[in-house]
Formats: C-alpha cells, sequence, structure tokens
C-alpha cells in the first residue's frame, strides 16, 4: 500500500540528495509504516550545503514530490501546476494524509474525491491564527483561509486533532475523529525527577536559563517578548535571567531587538538542533516559555514538561491545556510587560511545584499512550498492510 502525505512545510535536501527535516523525522513518518509500505511525501523543498543542523531522514521506502509555494506571491499562478501534481501523486497512491492548516489542503481533498481514495485530515493549528499573525498580508487572507479550513474539516471522512479541546471545538467535523498528539518524547526516564531536583538545588541564582523554541524568522513564534521582558527587567535592575533561542532562520530581525533592549550579553542564538539533541539541551533550561501568537498544541512544550522544566505560555491555543494558570499570560501589545511580572514572582517551590506537576502531566503523552490510540484509529481508516 503506498500513501501520500501532503503538507505546506519544508523538507530539506543537500547536495547528496540526502533528506532532512526539523520537525519531519524517521520516527514521525515510520508510524504510518503500519498500513503502508511506500510513503511519496509532497511537501516544499528547500535545497542546502549542510544539513547537520537537522534531523536526517534515511526511511529507504520514502520519496519526495517537490510542490510549490502557493502562499508566495506568485502563488496563484502556480495553483494549476500544483493541481495537475497532486492528482498526479493521489492517482497513484492507495490513501492519503493531509496535515492542515496548509494552502494545499483543498486541492488535495478534492483530488481525493475524484479518484476516490480514502483521505485522513492531521490538524495541527489554527489556520486563522497562523495568518493574522503572521503579516499584513496575512491579515487580509485570514478570514478566507480560516472558512475554507473550516468547510475542509467539516466534510473531512477522518480527523486527527492535536488538542484535546481547541481545534475540535473551532474546527468541528462531520467524519470520524480522535484527539491525539503528534509529540515525541523520549523513554521514560524514572530518573528525570532527581535530575531535576538536582539542577534546582544546584543552579545559580544570577543565572537562570530560559529557553524557547521555533524558527527565528518568523516573528508570529514571540521570542521577541522575552527579549523585551528580560530588557524591562534589566532597566529595573534584574539581570539574573539568560535566554537561549533554539531555531533556524534569518536572525536579523531579532538581533534589532536585542540591540535595541541591551540584552546582548544574556540573550544567545544557539540556531538549530537536531530533535535528539533537544532534550539534553532542556535538561538545562529552568523555565521554557512558548511566547507564540498562535498555537496548537506545542510539541516542545510537552518535551520541555517531561524534562521537568517550568513551562510558561502565552495563552492562546491548546497551552492552557498544557500550562498552569498562573503561568500563562495574554496574547497582547503588552505580553512582555507581563511575563516580566511573572518571571520575579517564580521561587524556588514553584520549580519543585511544577517540576513534577510536568513531568506527571507529559506522561499523557508517551508514545505507548498515544500510539496505541494512533493506530487503532489508522486501522479503522486504512485497514491493515
Amino acid at each position: 500500500m503506498k500513501l501520500g502525505f501532503f503538507y505546506s512545510g519544508t523538507i530539506m535536501i543537500d547536495k547528496s540528495q540526502k533528506k532532512y527535516g526539523v520537525a519531519y523525522t524517521d520516527k514521525l513518518f515510520s508510524r504510518y509504516l503500519s498500513f503502508c509500505d511506500e510513503i511519496e511525501v509532497c511537501m516544499r523543498v528547500k535545497h542546502i550545503e549542510d544539513g547537520r543542523k537537522f534531523s536526517e531522514i534515511t526511511l529507504p521506502n520514502l520519496h519526495v514530490t517537490e510542490l510549490p509555494n502557493l502562499s508566495s506571491i506568485k502563488g496563484h499562478l502556480l495553483k494549476k501546476k500544483a493541481q495537475k501534481t497532486i492528482d498526479g501523486v493521489v492517482r497513484d497512491c492507495d490513501c492519503v494524509i493531509i496535515r492542515v492548516p496548509s494552502d494545499i489542503a483543498g486541492l488535495v481533498a478534492n483530488a481525493c474525491k475524484k479518484y476516490k481514495k480514502e483521505y485522513l485530515l492531521e490538524m495541527v493549528g489554527c489556520a486563522f491564527d497562523a495568518y493574522w499573525y503572521h503579516s499584513t498580508k496575512g491579515k487580509i487572507i485570514a478570514l478566507p483561509n480560516f472558512l475554507s479550513t473550516k468547510r475542509i474539516v467539516k466534510h473531512a471522512p477522518n480527523v486527527i486533532y492535536v488538542t484535546e479541546k481547541f481545534l475540535e471545538n473551532r474546527y468541528p467535523t462531520d467524519g470520524k475523529w480522535i484527539a491525539c498528539s503528534d509529540v515525541e518524547l523520549l523513554d521514560n526516564d524514572e530518573n528525570v525527577l532527581d535530575l531535576r531536583a538536582k539542577r534546582i538545588e544546584n543552579r545559580k541564582e544570577d543565572s537562570i536559563i530560559i529557553g524557547s523554541m521555533g524558527a527565528v524568522n518568523i516573528k508570529y513564534k514571540g521570542q521577541e517578548r522575552i527579549i523585551r521582558a528580560l530588557g524591562l527587567l534589566k532597566e529595573n535592575g534584574t539581570n539574573r535571567f539568560r535566554y537561549q533561542i533554539v531555531g533556524n532562520g534569518d536572525q536579523s530581525y531579532l538581533r534589532e531587538i536585542v540591540r535595541q533592549t541591551n540584552t546582548n550579553d544574556i540573550v544567545e542564538f544557539i540556531g538549530g538542533l537536531p530533535h535528539q539533541e533537544v532534550f539534553n539541551w532542556l535538561d538545562n533550561v529552568d523555565i521554557y516559555i512558548q511566547p507564540s501568537m498562535t498555537e496548537g498544541l506545542p510539541r516542545s512544550v510537552v518535551e520541555a514538561m517531561s524534562r521537568g522544566a517550568l513551562c510558561m505560555g502565552t495563552n492562546v491555543g491548546g497551552l492552557p491545556e498544557l500550562i498552569s494558570t498562573r503561568f500563562l499570560f495574554d496574547n497582547t501589545k503588552k505580553a512582555h510587560v507581563r511575563l516580566a511580572s511573572i518571571l520575579l514572582t517564580i521561587s524556588a517551590e514553584d520549580y519543585y511545584k511544577e517540576a513534577k506537576r510536568g513531568i506527571e502531566r507529559a506522561k499523557d503523552f508517551r508514545e505507548e499512550n498515544l500510539e496505541k490510540r494512533r493506530q487503532d484509529f489508522y486501522k479503522k481508516v486504512f485497514g491493515k498492510k
């Protein structure tokens, strides 16, 4: 059986034709091999020189078909070409998975209906928020994309939502559905709470590490809020926090914010990390903050919780399903002010309490819990190999 996997995300390919991803890994794609023998991944392609900062995709039965960026300025001119490519892949596949929100979702769903192929949507984020907080152009197309995505999900025969409530309420479906996050955690580590407790005991009060993960060239990821919060604290004599930013992309915008806020000595750009190295980094982070303007249910927060970091975040998407209410801040222009005030109130007891709570909450996202639910649904939809 051959699966077509469609999304408007990006796969990297180097000069030797090796494939790489950030969120897209062998482990992620392997979950589909329970019901298929071959995977045709249809996504945008970025050609790179060096893939060492990414996770290499090595599955021999995984192939890539490049799709154009329909969200670009010339995107509307490429729609017919994209539809022809999509039709060809769908026609040759036995079943299809579409990740949404995506600018190709409607084209793929139409092709599935045309060629009578069973398909499933993986609902991983909010179409309206993703466009609204992206740019001025995004605000223009946010509502049409929201309505389009809402219609596609409503009429989809099968849907997997990564949140427990948020996306289900905003994008209901008439088809079969389950809630199941796509997070990938380390195998259960019985010593993680003890390791976190040692870090809390031994950390230096003048060097508390804050971390966040996300592409640094996408403004709605919100790293600017953390930088401005630390700048505000520094102005008022508090200089005990250090901020490490993990993420690929052009750093120039955020570096300008660092310059404006005089935080060059406390902000560090780490760049991208392969997924397997993220957990080692998280073990040395005291506070993990997800400052995004929009989210589904961010895997990075669950990963940070699983390693016992105290987690904070914006009150958007699925974040309130994960983070203690006290450590949420509103999604406003003054978010950095509220964030700064919360940081000042964190006590040693909070670190211990949130480490225990986070590690326990993350158990709900262990592979043995999620994978059975996911695989049972795949079998209902696509059958066994």
